[in-house]
């Protein structure tokens, strides 16, 4: 799975991914209006889709019988892998997909990506190509026809008690790996890259000797913020190392050999190594290559905030006096708060929850312009302002799909992101949600960031 997730949102998302199938069911089981919802069929697909996410489905027909292809012939799985149903979620502000690779089926979400932690890329094809990876490999190396089974057998009222249960679980694959191949077929197949942001990441946890253990990176359930994304980071760190010592022709038989009950012996026979051999190789080749900056000396400034896993987005206020920030202190993952602190005194107070992406100041200082979920309808991001002097909130906008708004001098106008069946538009609104009219009108997939004026 891919992007930026909470838990309250996650379950919204997937609540509307369940009432699209539930949907689709309806659609085909009962008479229908032809235009409530679509569907392409490819020689592989059948991408169905509703009126808003047109521009998606289309842009996945035009590659997806080939990646498919690809896959099947990298894993050697063409009796594997029949027909695959795609679901182009469009219902939701969500950057991210899916693969229940089961049941060949496939969500993907129709906003574009937008992820800090990680650079610019074509991402509709970097998200598809991600999770058809994940349903190819992991349906050749799942063993047996059942996802889980347990066999328990036990002695009872007698002594000495005994109980032994044993579960069988079809796969055996590490969050680092499964995840880390997934990146790794995505930049083979598709537009992924270690980028900049992503070397960032992985050199810093090395010159602060906080990388992830081999088994801290090998599971994804009870990680928080940056640790999940660690996850991530590391595993396609590691996967593309084997892949440039080993070839790629390795990390397939790693996933091809997976066994029932551990993936260590499959490192073993296929490597030659032991896992933790495997760890230890990858670090001492981040020490070789990180070698330089173990002499550099870094100036550190000082420390305002260091209270969340997930601190984004600091912004001083013009007339220098506050800082505000977004940050998930005292929560997991990145669900995040609007914060305020108080240069002069140090106090930090939490002024809003829930609150995502860029903000911005007023140019007078007294508001914070910034986007969350309206608690009525939270599919669609909204603007909103809050007066720090009056401590109220205003919302300003109304199932606009908007992010990243700026005041104009004068604070008399607000420039934002809007984000419309796939594709992005900027657009201007009055500061009281009036007026609403476009500066462009993209239909071709072309992704805006941070809008903002010019100082006339």
């Amino acid at each position: 799975m891919f992007s930026k997730l909470n838990n309250k949102s996650f379950l919204r998302e997937i609540y509307s991914t369940i009432c699209l199938c539930l949907f689709v069911v309806f659609f085909f089981l009962t008479p229908h209006n032809a235009h409530a919802i679509n569907r392409i069929d490819t020689k592989y697909f059948t991408i169905i889709y509703d009126d808003d996410g047109e521009y998606t489905a289309g842009e996945i027909a035009k590659f997806c019988d080939d990646i498919y292809e690809k896959l099947m012939g990298n894993f050697d799985a063409y009796e594997d892998n029949p027909r695959v149903i795609c679901l182009v979620n469009d219902a939701v502000d969500l950057a991210n997909g899916y693969a229940i690779y089961y049941q060949n089926t496939i969500t993907i979400y129709a906003t574009n990506m937008d992820f800090e932690l990680r650079g610019q890329s074509n991402w509709l094809k970097n998200v598809f190509v991600h999770e058809m990876t994940h349903m190819v490999a992991l349906k050749k190396a799942a063993r047996g026809p059942i996802n889980l089974v347990g066999i328990g057998g036990g002695r009872y009222d007698e002594n000495p008690d005994i109980d032994v249960d044993i579960a069988l679980y079809h796969l055996s694959q590490p969050a680092w790996f499964s995840e880390g191949m997934a990146q790794t077929g995505a930049e083979t197949f598709g537009s992924e890259k270690w980028d900049t942001h992503r070397d960032m990441l992985l050199r810093s946890a090395w010159y602060e000797q906080s990388l992830l253990t081999y088994d801290e990176m090998s599971v994804l359930s009870g990680q928080k913020g940056m640790e999940a994304e660690m996850v991530y980071n590391q595993g396609y760190a590691v996967v593309r190392y084997i892949k440039e010592k080993y070839g790629l022709d390795k990390v397939t038989e790693l996933n091809n050999s997976s066994g029932y009950f551990d993936f260590d012996p499959t490192i073993r026979n296929v490597l030659g190594i032991s896992p933790t051999k495997l760890y230890t190789d990858w670090y001492k080749s981040l020490d070789n290559r990180y070698a330089s900056y173990k002499d550099k000396s870094f100036s550190e400034g000082e420390m305002v905030q260091d209270s969340g896993s997930t601190d984004y987005f600091p912004v001083v206020s013009p007339d220098g006096k506050y800082l505000a920030w977004l940050s998930n202190r005292g929560k997991d993952y990145a669900i995040t708060d609007l914060m305020l602190t108080d240069l002069s005194s140090g106090k930090t107070r939490r002024l809003v929850d829930e609150v995502d992406y860029r903000i911005s100041w007023s140019h007078d200082s007294q508001k914070l312009l910034y986007v969350k979920r309206p608690p009525q309808r939270p599919n669609f991001y909204d603007i909103y302002t809050y007066n720090i002097v009056t401590n109220r909130e205003k919302r300003i906008s109304k199932q606009m799909r908007a992010v990243d708004p700026n005041f104009s001098p004068g604070d008399s106008l607000v420039v934002f992101v809007r984000n419309e069946g796939g594709n992005n538009s900027l657009a201007i609104i009055n500061s009281d949600g009036s007026g609403l009219r476009y500066l462009t009108l993209t239909h071709d997939g072309t992704q805006f960031y941070r809008p903002s004026f010019s100082p006339d």
